[in-house]
């Protein structure tokens, strides 16, 4: 194959237009999480200690709420490619309805 780069260019500002908002959400999170770790170091050892574990059991919630959510992500990828969209709809507003739903639990945990 024939490296072309203008066409590997192209396809990198595509890329990268598509993974700029995932990016910039990870990124913002582990500011997150270093702030939470400097205002928190600074109340001791037991504190830091506390909020790691905190940190850990949240972690978990965090993924099964995701791992929930994702399969509708490729499920509404494929219907979009289909041109579904009535279908698509109702996909889409069943996850909102199933994302409010797991979060309202969560929250209560």
């Amino acid at each position: 194959m024939k490296f072309l780069p203008s066409k590997t260019v192209h396809e990198s500002k595509l890329l990268l237009k598509l993974a700029g908002p995932i990016i910039i959400g990870q990124v913002g999170q582990n500011v997150i999480q270093l702030a939470d770790t400097i205002m928190v170091g600074s109340l001791g050892p037991v504190a830091l200690g506390a909020s790691a574990f905190a940190s850990s059991v949240f972690i978990v919630f965090l993924i099964f709420g995701l791992g929930m959510l994702a399969p509708m992500t490729a499920m509404f990828a494929h219907m979009q490619g289909q041109e579904d969209f009535p279908r698509g709809g109702v996909l889409l507003r069943h996850s909102l309805a199933i994302g409010v739903g797991i979060s309202v639990v969560l929250t209560a945990v």
